[in-house]
């Protein structure tokens, strides 16, 4: 159970969110996850600071 916990940490997604099917999401804003999971922790991070500062 222990590493489940760590799996929605990484994802920032708390088990509630993990678990829940009926989320809707666009299909621009899932293929925006589709290409961050293929980043690497650093180029994540890095745009994760671009986008907060569009904010």
């Amino acid at each position: 159970m222990e590493n489940f916990f760590y799996i929605c940490e990484y994802f920032h997604v708390t088990p509630k969110e993990f678990f829940d099917d009926n989320m809707d999401y666009s299909a621009d804003l899932l293929e925006f996850i589709d290409v961050l999971k293929r980043l690497s922790p650093e180029q994540r991070s890095s745009l994760l600071s671009v986008a907060k500062n569009m904010i």
